[in-house]
């Protein structure tokens, strides 16, 4: 029983959505082969257009940015490359790894990429997850040399153009069900087989028609209707070799004659170094694989013509680049500032300033609500205090208002009582007091006394114990009686005096 690593599958889950995600934006692809250096543009995996032009070698970045530019008059100008990997030192093998964890699977291929792809230049790497077992992990690992992808970069710096990443051509899928792939070098070849998670990989050469026939059928055996089989020139395959290799393959799996070895063709002592050495670890014993036992029914997908051939090659890899399982980054770092987007990039900075204006503002609105809700909340809470409060005072308040209206009506308050109270004590004998009235803010005592004399004691024991001013309005003797009539004034002063004293001399006054 199967059993697959979440992680992966999680991975490749996101993978999927990025791809969906930026399949409605504009891709510029490139595709060097056989001496040419092809472009397409592509939206929503349709071509907006589709050029190319020779291109002789990639060595010199000097060369790759005129091919660029030559592309770009012919329309392709994307700023974004992505660069599909057919050079002689793009390398790729079918692994078998042991259980281990993800970042342990990553972290052993990182040690031994040295043994996996001898030599001695840095290698930029990139794999696939073919499937994962309890007991294995099943891996399409690819490798191209970094002074390739450092010369592509620079290339495209030249023309002001970015390289985004590398797409291996091993791992770029030509057909919907199982396939076979004849990528041809000089005068080597590396033989693959595609079936789902399924991949098998041989090494031949154009003069071993046996070895490439068997492989094919061996691999597309018990597999029903028609199983294509396809001839990938690499870049370095000239136009001479890419006639012996198609001879070849028609001759291995159609039958016909098998041609020559190109006698041009250059001699590689060190196989693990030229274009596209795939090996297999645990390649499938063909020795003893009987033909005439096999159903596999191949066929050889080669057009007639040389110029269709290489049009309906490139269009068929450029198709299915968007659908490229093993992704290699570039490690091209991208400039922030740049002539042609210094503007965009003021404009970029403009607007996230407003953003953040806009942020500050909604912040401390938020903020502001925030405290009001508290406040709010605390105002709910504190509701009982408030009102004991407001409660305490409006007594406080009605209390002193009643002590100021108290204050002056005792102010105002003549004190009538006590004045009388005094006067009745002080009062000298013979007089007698008829009427008290007040009028106009003063008080008239009238009455008769026996002698004038008196009517001056009243005077002034009036003024000792009221206080105040005091004066006689009148004063008029009878001849028949001897009585005198009197009228004394008195008017308040603004301090009441002290009456304790004259009333006590008044007394000893009167008793005298």
């Amino acid at each position: 029983m199967f059993h697959f690593d979440t992680s992966v599958l999680a991975k490749e889950a996101l993978l999927m959505r990025a791809r969906r995600f930026f399949s409605g934006t504009k891709k510029t692809i490139l595709l060097p082969m056989a001496g040419r250096l092809y472009g397409v543009d592509m939206q929503e995996g349709k071509f907006l257009r589709f050029a190319s032009v020779p291109f002789p070698h990639d060595k010199e970045p000097e060369k790759i940015a005129e091919a660029l530019e030559a592309l770009a008059e012919k329309g392709i100008r994307g700023k974004s490359l992505m660069l599909i990997a057919t050079s002689r030192d793009l390398r790729t093998k079918v692994l078998n790894l042991p259980e281990m964890d993800e970042d342990e699977m990553h972290e052993s291929l990182s040690w031994e990429e040295d043994r996996i792809f001898p030599g001695d230049e840095p290698l930029r790497t990139g794999l696939r997850v073919l499937s994962h077992t309890p007991q294995a992990w099943h891996i399409l690992f690819s490798s191209v040399y970094e002074i390739t992808v450092t010369r592509w970069i620079e290339g495209a710096r030249l023309v002001k153009k970015r390289l985004v990443s590398i797409l291996p051509v091993t791992d770029i899928p030509l057909a919907d069900g199982p396939y076979g792939v004849c990528f041809a070098a000089e005068s080597t070849a590396q033989l693959f087989f595609y079936c789902g998670e399924k991949v098998r990989s041989l090494k031949a050469r154009q003069s071993e028609r046996d070895k490439i026939r068997r492989f094919f059928l061996r691999e597309a055996d018990g597999m029903e209707g028609e199983v294509p089989c396809f001839l990938i020139p690499l870049f370095s395959c000239t136009e001479e070799e890419m006639v012996y290799w198609k001879a070849a393959l028609l001759a291995a799996i159609s039958g016909g004659e098998v041609p020559e070895e190109n006698p041009d063709s250059e001699e590689y002592e060190d196989e693990d170094t030229f274009s596209a050495v795939l090996a297999y670890e645990d390649a499938p014993d063909i020795r003893d694989f009987s033909e005439e036992e096999s159903s596999a029914n191949l066929k050889v997908m080669i057009p007639a013509e040389e110029e269709g051939f290489l049009h309906e090659t490139a269009f068929r890899l450029l198709m299915g680049a968007d659908k490229a399982g093993t992704v290699i980054p570039s490690g091209a770092v991208r400039r922030l500032f740049t002539e042609e987007n210094r503007g965009l990039r003021m404009a970029q900075g403009a607007a996230v300033l407003s953003f953040l204006f806009c942020l500050t503002g909604l912040g401390m609105f938020v903020s502001a609500e925030k405290d009001f809700l508290h406040e709010k909340e605390l105002s709910i809470s504190l509701s009982p205090v408030r009102k004991e409060m407001e409660a305490y005072e409006k007594e406080q308040h009605e209390a002193r208002a009643l002590e100021g209206m108290l204050r002056k009506l005792e102010k105002e308050n003549m004190r009538w009582e006590q004045k009388l109270a005094y006067l009745g004590e002080s009062m000298p004998s013979g007089v007698v007091l008829r009427e008290i009235a007040e009028e106009s803010g003063e008080v008239r005592l009238e009455g008769t006394a026996q002698t004038p004399e008196a009517v001056g004691f009243l005077r002034d024991v009036v003024a000792s114990s009221w206080g105040g001013e005091t004066r006689i309005g009148k004063r008029k003797g009878n001849p028949l009686t001897k009585l005198t009539d009197f009228t004394i004034i008195w008017t308040r002063a603004d301090e009441t005096p002290k009456t304790d004293a004259p009333r006590k001399a008044v007394k000893r006054t009167v008793k005298k």
